[in-house]
């Protein structure tokens, strides 16, 4: 069977029948790594607390050197008295190898100092280990070994002059012997024996070799300020020469394999004896190397010439390092254990190699905490009151700073309830940590009161930092972290908190300057360097964000970076690779990111997503159980699992998977989550709900649990309940944003289901949106739902905005082209939308919406060729597309093709029958055609129409014109003259201002014999239109039908007629029958234009006549 190393990924092959069932405990060769491995083939890691035994009674041993304990300040010997804190206004010095803080936010690429570090000395281990104990508890993340590696032991069977090789340790302190576990020998790896197999693309640093430095002691002084908050250089201490100085580090140093991993080569196993007799000739050889080296002969002879050898270059004053003679015990051996290392000068073939300086572990990262319990947690039954304190504030700020490891948490607990109430009244800030990180609900207020006593107090500062960030209050918590490290420079954790909380509020110049000043301070953090790297990588600088998260992914020992950190930055460059175009690098990255961190969801979507997306839903299935095989296991590897078999409607086996997440990890709510979303897929609403609400019990503040719910309700058409449900679960909650999103959702959901969107329901959506949003700034998903509410809402302006702030996060990978086009689109952008939407169809060039969207655009750029083609493309793609269907049958139509207009509308009409938009355009294609029996179809059309819109005010606005078009049309008959009057009539509600539709009104109310309601719609009528001179004629009409007129009025009203129309035949020989007797000359001139407009018309005779006379 396969045994995968949880630390470094090699991989071995064991037979399974010597694994007993409580399992075997093995070291990995190729890291020293200690786990226990079973039966069915799953492994979990150990506490290295068999190194001591390991090396057996009689080995001789160098004991590393014991890092100073954590300090967070004097101010704990005095905390008891809040009010009698004085603040200590002096900053302390920052390390000589750390820089000077760069608050710029500008760096280069040696301001960052891109190289892999060498390994700092190795804590010391702990005396009192024991095996047996914790063995039934849940192992954290964290080797509590520190990464020590095991020396080689001696084997008895071996023989020849390196049997004594280690005879001169003899004199060095053997450290106490415990029971010894037995330790199963492990073949070589089958697929490498380096921990960085992973980097095999990328070359190894070369390391200078460290001599360690023995300590055996707790360090006298635990009280002093040497912490390990910040790596320090003592003033008084030299430096060594030239010679003497560690090399530099460079990336294109060529990769070789690790100090003491077993050869890949080496698969069969070699004797123990031939290993010895090799070891004995490398030595033997590396001598004559190291001759050949110094002399610069053979293959190591100097690429430079003998007079750039002699070239004279700058004096430099170095200051010597003080070795440390490892058979003593120093006092200087208690400084945080940092190595500090200066930049090489450049390379003198011009290489661009990035060369750096790294420090050693520091208090911001997981490393320092885990040192500084170390050191205490061996002596813990001897602590002093105020180091018991101290412990007591490393588990709870360790457990704040990195929640995963519940250990400390438990541990601090423990310690918290045995601590004597004295012990508690004097120091109150460990109490405080302790609570809060217990989940004490009551601490964050209590925590708030005492930093209004002691605001100057850093350590509290940080604590408040902490508190706010666990109640989402981010704003607060960045101002706090910043507090912190402003009022002490060793509070490097409240600067990375800090950071990291810029980045997410979206603050990324901030972020940026808050980085570089720790980058500066602490190279080689590892989360410093993902921060970085994620900020150069969304600045386009790919070269710089790889070289520091290759930094990251080679800092020694192994153990100093986390499973998360180091998974984080596989995905990291996975990503970048993507970006560059080489998917097989980035599988090969993302791989490894699941592989050192199961639970990494990002990185598992991101290995599935392709197949998913394709519907290979097998193939995304068969990759995620080969990771399952190479030990690659979690609740979240399982659950996607399930995901994909749910997608194949293959339910059973979904169900199956999750059963066995389920039982192995029996406190994973989500697993509960995606069980009820089975029964959903399965429509088993009631078995959907109950594993739904057993999630919220396993974990009572889990808003996708109520979210699901919601969702449920909707699917069952309880729209209503679910906001009802949603609403009281935000009151509940009121800190959590998804609460808010959920609330949006359902609102924008509501939207949709109505025709054209309804504006309220948008709004509404927006609301709770930036509710979400108000409660944590960084939610992506309360983003993007806002965006889409937004453009939906046709709230271009506003959207634009919102596009930006998503292109500046750095954690925000998704391409905004279609949302881009969508916004411009909507500004009248045509141009620029149309780029956007290409841009987005060459990614997904079948893409119907997009398709849409594009057609769109080009209609109302009046480009009817290119939107009949993306038109027929949507239809072509989705035969139910109405909006496709709709806009061809408009360009048909405006394209003088009323018979193809007819059949696109007709088309839409079967898919969908309340279309009327299209009801009332095939109307109008009809009435195109001409021909009575055209004129009744669209009479029929435009009834149906009519009859919608006087039940719905927005369609009576936008379809107004069909009142209009069927009173035009019942006019046409005399029998319908009142309906038309009525239809017109109510047209004119909706659009008073169409002076035709007055006119029309007009005739027919002239015709029914309301003459003075004719008269008022003949004047309005020119009122609204001036050139409409016939409405001025048939108002002096209508005036004469009655006994008695205003002649004047009339001559007035005859006047304009022709004046407005010189095409009006009548008002001319009305004219000249009305001034014959007073202007005979003007009479002759009416009556000559009547005749030359009208020769034949009904008083052609009569004007003849009438000329005679005159």
């Amino acid at each position: 069977m396969k045994i995968v190393c949880p630390s470094c990924a090699a991989d071995y092959r064991m037979s399974q029948d010597k694994i007993p069932e409580d399992g075997l405990l093995i070291r990995c060769p190729s890291c020293n790594h200690s786990f226990r491995a079973y039966g069915n083939g799953t492994t979990a890691s150990v506490s290295d607390e068999t190194s001591p035994a390991a090396r057996g009674p009689d080995e001789k041993s160098v004991a590393p050197p014991p890092p100073p304990p954590l300090d967070l300040g004097d101010e704990f010997d005095k905390f008891g008295d809040f009010e009698s804190i004085e603040f200590d206004e002096s900053v302390s010095e920052i390390s000589e190898s750390g820089g000077s803080v760069d608050q710029s936010g500008s760096a280069d690429v040696e301001a960052y100092g891109l190289t892999p570090p060498p390994p700092p000395p190795p804590p010391p281990l702990a005396d009192d280990l024991n095996v047996a104990e914790g063995a039934d508890e849940a192992v954290d993340d964290f080797d509590f070994s520190f990464g020590i590696k095991q020396p080689i032991t001696e084997n008895p069977k071996a023989s020849g002059p390196l049997k004594d090789l280690f005879d001169d340790l003899d004199d060095l302190p053997a450290p106490k012997s415990n029971p010894q576990p037995q330790f199963e020998d492990l073949p070589t790896p089958i697929s490498s024996t380096n921990p960085f197999d992973d980097l095999e693309d990328l070359p190894s640093p070369k390391m200078a070799g460290d001599s360690p430095i023995a300590s055996s002691q707790l360090p006298p002084d635990l009280s002093s300020d040497q912490g390990l908050f910040a790596p320090e250089v003592d003033g008084s201490e030299t430096t060594s020469s030239a010679s003497d100085a560690p090399s530099a580090v460079s990336l294109d140093a060529p990769s070789s394999p690790q100090t003491g991993a077993v050869s890949a080569q080496d698969s069969k196993g070699s004797s123990r004896t031939l290993l010895w007799a090799i070891m004995g000739l490398l030595v033997l050889g590396g001598g004559g190397v190291a001759g050949m080296m110094m002399m610069e002969i053979g293959p190591f002879a100097s690429s430079s010439s003998p007079a750039a050898k002699r070239k004279k270059t700058p004096k430099k004053i170095n200051k010597p390092v003080v070795k440390t003679d490892p058979k003593k015990t120093d006092q200087t051996a208690s400084k945080a254990p940092v190595v500090a290392m200066e930049k090489s000068p450049d390379a003198s073939d011009g290489s661009e190699s990035l060369k750096a300086t790294t420090s050693g572990v520091t208090m911001a990262e997981i490393a320092g905490y885990r040192d500084g319990i170390a050191i205490l947690e061996s002596k813990k039954s001897q602590l002093e009151p105020k180091m018991t304190a101290r412990l007591l504030n490393l588990y709870a700020f360790g457990s704040l700073d990195y929640p995963e490891n519940t250990q400390w948490r438990r541990a601090g607990s423990k310690l918290l309830k045995g601590l004597d109430p004295t012990v508690k009244t004097q120091f109150p800030l460990a109490v405080l940590a302790s609570r809060l990180a217990d989940g004490d609900k009551s601490a964050a207020a209590d925590i708030e009161a005492a930093v209004r006593k002691a605001p100057k107090n850093a350590a509290l500062q940080s604590l408040l930092g902490h508190a706010r960030l666990k109640s989402n209050k981010l704003d607060g918590a960045f101002n706090a972290f910043k507090r912190a490290y402003r009022l002490d420079k060793s509070q490097l954790s409240a600067q990375r908190h800090a950071g990291e909380l810029a980045l997410r509020l979206g603050r990324v110049q901030e972020a940026l300057a808050t980085m570089q000043a720790l980058y500066d301070v602490a190279p080689g953090t590892p989360r410093v360097n993902i921060v970085l790297a994620e900020i150069e990588n969304h600045r386009g600088d790919t070269s710089k964000a790889v070289a520091l998260v290759t930094q990251t992914l080679t800092l020694k020992p192994p153990g100093r970076v986390r499973p998360q950190d180091r998974s984080d930055a596989f995905v990291l460059r996975a990503r970048i690779s993507m970006k560059q175009g080489n998917n097989e690098a980035a599988i090969g990255d993302l791989k490894s990111a699941v592989r050192v961190w199961p639970a990494n969801s990002e990185a598992l979507g991101l290995l599935s997503d392709e197949h998913i997306k394709n519907g290979r839903f097998d193939e995304a299935v068969n990759q995620l159980r080969a990771l399952e095989r190479a030990g690659a296991k979690s609740a979240e590897t399982s659950i996607k699992i399930a995901q994909c078999y749910t997608q194949m409607s293959r339910h059973d086996r979904a169900f199956e998977a999750l059963k066995d997440a389920n039982k192995k990890y029996p406190h994973d709510a989500n697993v509960l989550i995606e069980l009820g979303a089975v029964h959903e897929a399965k429509e088993e609403f009631a078995e959907a709900k109950k594993k739904f609400e057993a999630a919220i019990k396993q974990d009572p503040d889990s808003g996708t649990a109520r979210l699901r719910i919601a969702k449920l309700m909707v699917k069952q058409a309880k729209i209503d309940p679910a906001i009802e449900f949603l609403t009281k679960a935000a009151a509940e909650h009121p800190r959590d944003p998804l609460m808010q999103v959920g609330l949006g959702d359902l609102r924008v959901q509501m939207a949709g289901t109505v025709s054209s969107g309804n504006a309220t329901l948008f709004d509404q959506a927006e609301g709770h949106y930036r509710a979400a949003l108000n409660l944590d700034p960084g939610s992506l998903q309360a983003r993007r739902g806002l965006l889409t509410t937004l453009i939906e809402n046709r709230k271009a302006r506003e959207a634009m905005a919102e596009i930006k702030r998503l292109q500046q996060r750095t954690d925000f990978y998704g391409v905004l082209d279609y949302e881009l086009a969508r916004t411009n689109q909507l500004l009248g952008q045509f141009k620029t939308a149309l780029t956007h939407y290409e841009t987005a169809l060459k990614r997904d060039p079948d893409n119907v919406q997009y398709l849409k969207n594009a057609g769109l655009t080009h209609y109302a750029a009046k480009d009817l060729s290119a939107a009949e083609t993306s038109f027929g493309r949507v239809v072509h793609l989705d035969t139910k597309n109405t909006t496709g269907f709709y806009h061809l049958g408009l360009i048909a139509f405006q394209t003088k093709r009323p018979d193809q207009a007819i059949q696109m509308f007709q088309k839409v009409l079967e898919r969908d029958k309340q279309h009327h938009f299209a009801r009332y355009w095939k109307g109008r294609a009809l009435q195109e055609l001409g021909g009575g029996r055209s004129d009744k179809t669209a009479r029929a059309e435009y009834d149906m129409v009519a009859k919608a819109a006087k039940k719905q005010p927005k369609l009576k606005t936008e379809l107004c014109d069909v009142f209009w078009r069927r009173g035009a049309l019942m006019a046409k008959n005399f029998k319908e003259w009142n309906a038309a009057e009525k239809e017109l009539t109510e047209f004119l509600k909706c659009d008073p201002k169409k002076a035709q539709a007055w006119y029309v009104r007009g005739q027919l109310r002239a015709d029914l014999g309301k003459l003075n309601d004719a008269i008022s719609d003949f004047d309005k009528a020119g009122r609204l239109d001036s050139g409409l001179g016939k409405a001025f004629a048939n108002s002096a009409y209508v005036r004469m039908r009655k006994p008695k007129f205003d002649e004047r009025k009339v001559q007035t009203l005859l006047k304009k007629a022709i004046r407005s129309d010189k095409t009006l035949a009548r008002p001319n020989y009305i004219l000249c029958n009305m001034v014959k007797e007073k202007n005979k000359a003007q009479a002759k001139r009416y009556c000559k234009t009547y005749l030359k407009l009208a020769p034949k018309g009904d008083n052609a005779s009569e004007a003849q006549l009438l000329l005679r006379s005159l």
